[in-house]
């Protein structure tokens, strides 16, 4: 038996050709191992994930998956994982350097009474100059009187007693043995206010609209609107920079005229709608 490590990723991904050879990248050197399980696609993605030369990388092709499969796949991969913590990595999430670092030193000095952290995603909307006001104005959900915006559970540890994901596609977590999801137990929850990641959610993902609407659930993440112009403390993942195939795309494109005119149309609706409901209800 192999000596655990401290942490794997596991990426379950399907039609990610923009951002999935950033998203591995950005990890590779600060993790163990990466189970890389493919759901069927159809651009380049395959392609992308196998011109990335590491060991570390498992990669695996699935086919096509239902909807209520991905619990059950997700449950073979914490079955076959061989680490004390499990790092969630889809295909669209990008670490910058230093604030994954901060994410390993706080695991390492984890105490036993904690089993998950949570960290911010930082959600683009219409290209990466721009953040979606979800991350500075919205109220954390089960999150510490007085946070802002949404905090993902993105790391936990793999030996959490009855850890199992269930769920919908789209609607899956991650549970305990109590049946209830791993951040509802807020006294083994720990929310890191100064670690976060880029979530290009909102952003095409896939080499064209239809592509992407192949994915399940996909085509209603698509947001319209003008955003918050990006903060210099919003770092640029250096894996942006870094040589690659001259088949991954560049992730440093301005959203199209069609799409920016929708979004300047839409954009007044959306603060008035936030504003009406207290952001009770999706915008």
């Amino acid at each position: 038996m192999t000596a655990r490590k401290l942490i794997w990723a596991h990426s379950l991904i399907k039609n990610e050709e923009k951002w999935i050879w950033y998203a591995l990248n950005s990890v590779l050197p600060f993790v163990d191992k990466i189970l890389v399980w493919d759901t069927g696609s159809t651009d380049n993605t395959v392609k992308i994930v196998k011109a990335i030369k590491s060991n570390k990388i498992e990669f695996k092709q699935l086919g096509e998956v239902r909807q209520d499969e991905f619990g059950k796949i997700r449950n073979k991969m914490i079955k076959k994982t061989n680490s004390d913590w499990i790092l969630i990595l889809d295909g669209d999430e990008v670490w910058p350097k230093a604030s994954f670092l901060k994410l390993k030193q706080q695991v390492k000095k984890a105490p036993k009474s904690i089993n998950t952290f949570c960290v911010q995603p930082i959600n683009f909307v219409g290209d990466i100059r721009f953040i979606h006001p979800e991350v500075f104005e919205k109220p954390t959900p089960l999150g510490p009187k007085g946070f802002k915006g949404f905090y993902s559970n993105r790391i936990f540890r793999s030996d959490i007693k009855g850890l199992k994901a269930k769920g919908l596609y789209g609607k899956e977590g991650f549970y305990a043995q109590n049946n209830k999801t791993l951040i509802e137990d807020k006294k083994r929850t720990r929310f890191l206010q100064d670690v976060y990641y880029w979530h290009m959610s909102y952003l095409p993902r896939s080499s064209s609209r239809a592509k992407d609407k192949e994915v399940l659930m996909r085509s209603g993440k698509r947001k319209y609107e003008i955003g918050i112009k990006r903060p210099a403390r919003i770092k640029i993942p250096e894996v942006f920079y870094q040589k690659r195939p001259g088949f991954v795309p560049s992730p440093f494109y301005y959203m199209d005229k069609a799409s920016g005119f929708r979004s300047f149309l839409q954009t007044p609706f959306k603060k008035i709608k936030r504003k009406l409901t207290n952001w009770q209800n999706k915008v």
